[in-house]
């Protein structure tokens, strides 16, 4: 359990130190682009990797820049899906090798999910009290990931307070 906990962790903070979540240069953050999922004027270095939607707290997200890693070892298979706009930045991590649904919540792990904004962050997880969601795959195999997720995350650092609810969350992604 230790191990899982830790490959979800790491890999769920190296996908989103690679997205970061900087402002880009000239953009609206409103999403609209050249079609790889950035926004005009959006750099994304590597080039994204998908797409990435959902509603934060009423508010639609877009992300400009979308990575995400796939990795096994020891039969556990760990996919961290990592996003950003012009300010926020949301995280995804989850084990499981097949397609089906994904519990987030507190006592049950297997997904990991985070709001990062500002130097604030928003949890919902295994060890995160009054935490929930779900994350659904209908593709998950060596070549990408495709899915819809909701949830609710409990400020856990950087000052973060209160919660953050996420629905309407859609994702596909290419490894």
């Amino acid at each position: 359990m230790r191990v899982l906990k830790m490959s979800l962790a790491v890999g769920l903070f190296a996908v989103l130190a690679a997205c970061g979540s900087t402002s880009p240069s000239g953009s609206n953050g409103n999403g609209n682009g050249n079609g790889n999922g950035n926004g005009n004027g959006s750099s994304c270095n590597p080039a994204s990797q998908g797409t990435l939607t959902a509603t934060i707290d009423g508010a639609s997200f877009t992300a400009l820049c979308v990575t995400a890693t796939r990795s096994t070892g020891g039969g556990i298979t760990t996919i961290g899906i990592g996003s950003s706009s012009t300010t926020t930045s949301l995280g995804l991590a989850f084990t499981g090798s097949n397609t089906g649904t994904f519990t987030v919540a507190n006592g049950t792990f297997n997904a990991l999910v985070q709001v990062l904004s500002s130097g604030a962050i928003w949890t919902a997880s295994l060890v995160t009290a009054n935490s929930s969601g779900s994350i659904t795959l209908t593709k998950n195999d060596a070549t990408g990931a495709t899915g819809t997720f909701f949830f609710t995350a409990v400020g856990t650092q950087g000052g973060a307070t209160g919660t953050k609810t996420v629905t309407n969350g859609t994702f596909s992604v290419t490894f």
